[in-house]
């Protein structure tokens, strides 16, 4: 997988200039102008300045101060546009970014907006009352923190950002936003996307916390897109086509009594595309633990490893959604649900990915798997399907490798569902091998606990070989194998173990 991309967030939108002979610089009460329409102002949170504000001399002390100016400065026709230069510093406030205003900070290591005590979102890229059409606007290069998410339409949405329009988010660290609120639905605890072409590229979203507390008597809390929440349609009249690219998804949660996506969730969207992700570690108590798909999707190139969900899909959960799912590597996620819950036949339904349909699709599949590496998820011994569970909808299945996907202890479970596994594997180019990781993601069959700190019995030790690198139950530390036994199907690694090995 390629790096997060760097972008200028401002490309979007700024006016041609057809010659360079038409570029006239005015200097107006210490601002600079061009002959284009635009204005830069500058903010610096040291600044003592209450009038005069703008210029690098003077710069305004809030970023909200400067987006305040530059809107005034649009919807009085002086100026298209403006671009808000923001130095390092901690910026305590929440801040509203309006159509045609472009915010640029420091980097994220040394500028932070810190909304906490402000009760909402942290940033909010929307229309006001500008009534400007909702496009050309963007937030980069900055920390977003302390937000708890904006009340409306009876939920609480986006924590750290809020978006409604064409805007950009790029080059931000989006983390510690923990939404609170009396609502019971809750959306979006790192980013939550309403409607529009907005683009979320080369962010880190981690930490964030979509946590609704019980509700009591018949009614669930539900709690949606630990990291980004994205949908369309059911804002206005503007379909969304969401881009979420080269972003490192990590560590966030979509608890209370119905979490749904932990990392993603994707909700009646048409043509969102997911791609070139890291997401890692994420959680949801219900659905989706890595991402949860609902709509017209593309989930491309992606990392999907470590997620964790309860009962569906613990890296990916496809519910009633037309998806094409390609090129990603989804590994060692986890299902943990250990009791079937009345009504079902299992505890949980798909380690690594689980496609559920409403309404049956066998004869018109609107979901396909091409090119995916589903390997060494697993979920618990009253679980079923731990690489791909698919239940109506029957997705097309091709150039796909699903292998050591465990029911634990011991039990390899590939596939299940719609399918038998002697009806993917070896059909459609489809493989049941060890795809020989460089840094593999665990000792992903693990069958009895060897009592030793050094050894691990496994399934299949043909499937390992010397010099090998891998981790053990996902612990984060490298261990290379320096003896395999396949007659014991006995594996010897170093560096040893803190303690004995575990089934």
């Amino acid at each position: 997988m390629s790096p997060p991309m760097r972008t200028d967030a401002r490309a979007r939108g700024l006016r041609a200039v057809a010659s360079v002979s038409a570029l006239l610089t005015l200097v107006v009460v210490g601002r600079l102008v061009v002959a284009a329409g635009t204005v830069t102002l500058y903010v610096n949170r040291s600044s003592i300045r209450t009038s005069g504000c703008g210029s690098q001399a003077a710069p305004y002390p809030t970023i909200q101060a400067a987006i305040d100016d530059a809107d005034n400065r649009i919807a009085a026709g002086t100026v298209s546009g403006a671009t808000i230069q923001v130095a390092a510093g901690n910026y305590p406030e929440r801040i509203y970014i309006v159509p045609n205003v472009h915010v640029i900070c420091a980097g994220p290591s040394v500028t932070t907006i810190d909304a906490t005590g402000t009760g909402h979102a942290a940033v909010m890229l929307a229309g006001r009352t500008s009534g400007r059409v909702r496009t050309d606007f963007s937030i980069e290069s900055c920390t977003i923190t302390g937000g708890t998410g904006e009340t409306r339409s009876g939920r609480i949405s986006g924590g750290g950002v809020f978006i409604i329009g064409n805007a950009v988010v790029s080059n931000n660290v989006i983390t510690g936003n923990v939404m609170a609120g009396t609502q019971p639905n809750w959306v979006g605890g790192g980013v939550y996307i309403g409607y529009g072409d907005p683009v979320v590229i080369g962010n880190t979203i981690s930490r964030n916390v979509v946590n609704p507390p019980p509700l009591g008597g018949s009614t669930d809390s539900i709690a949606v897109g630990g990291g980004i929440h994205a949908e369309g349609n059911g804002i206005g009249v503007v379909v969304t086509h969401s881009r979420i690219e080269a972003n490192t998804i990590v560590d966030n949660v979509a608890l209370g009594e119905i979490g749904k996506g932990g990392g993603i969730r994707v909700d009646g969207d048409t043509g969102t595309v997911v791609t070139r992700n890291i997401i890692v570690g994420n959680r949801a108590s219900y659905g989706g633990g890595g991402i949860m798909l609902y709509g017209t999707v593309t989930v491309s190139d992606n990392l999907v490893y470590g997620n964790s969900s309860t009962m569906f899909g613990g890296g990916l959960n496809i519910y009633q959604g037309d998806a094409r799912i390609t090129n990603n590597t989804i590994v060692g996620n986890t299902l943990s649900q250990a009791t079937k819950p009345s009504g079902y036949a299992y505890a949980s339904y798909g380690g690594g990915a689980c496609v559920d349909a409403l309404i049956p699709q066998s004869s018109d599949p609107s979901v396909y798997f091409t090119n995916n590496l589903i390997v060494a998820n697993t979920v618990t011994a009253a679980g079923t399907s731990s690489g791909l569970y698919s239940h109506t909808t029957s997705p097309i299945i091709s150039y796909t490798d699903l292998s050591s996907n465990l029911k634990l202890p011991s039990t390899e479970d590939d596939v299940g569902g719609d399918f038998t596994e002697a009806q993917v594997i070896g059909l459609r180019n489809n493989t049941s091998q060890d795809p020989l990781f460089v840094h593999a993601p665990a000792f992903a069959d693990v069958t009895v606990a060897s009592g030793a700190t050094t050894t691990v019995a496994v399934v299949m030790a043909s499937r390992y070989q010397v010099n090998q690198v891998v981790e053990y139950n996902n612990d984060g530390v490298a261990r290379t194998i320096i003896a395999v036994n396949t007659t014991t199907n006995v594996l010897t690694f170093t560096p040893a173990l803190p303690t004995a090995s575990q089934a």
